[in-house]
């Protein structure tokens, strides 16, 4: 039985459905939901996918940018050396931890 959601995992299952153990790309904060969401887009463009996107904001200059719903860490760390190979920020972390 997998613990209640919380944080980024009930975000990530509102935006688009429950996982088991999937994993997300982190692409850093932005100043700007603006920007996070430039990020986002221009990230999905990058490794050719159109998964679920998330914004986390906390204050007016502080935006986290996430693109979820890769099925293995390898899927992730794969889109994540295509980002970091165009000098993007990225790292791949799971949903909720085994």
């Amino acid at each position: 039985m997998l613990a209640p959601l919380f944080g980024l995992a009930a975000m990530v299952h509102a935006a688009i459905g429950p996982l088991d153990y999937g994993y997300y790309l982190d692409l850093g904060t932005y100043p700007s939901i603006k920007k996070a969401n430039h990020a986002i887009d221009s990230g999905q463009r990058i490794i050719g996918v159109k998964t679920g996107s998330i914004i986390k904001t906390d204050s007016p200059d502080r935006n986290w940018a996430y693109i979820a719903g890769f099925d293995t860490e390898d899927q992730a760390k794969a889109a994540c050396a295509k980002l970091i190979a165009k000098g993007r920020r990225c790292e791949a972390k799971p949903i909720y931890p085994p």
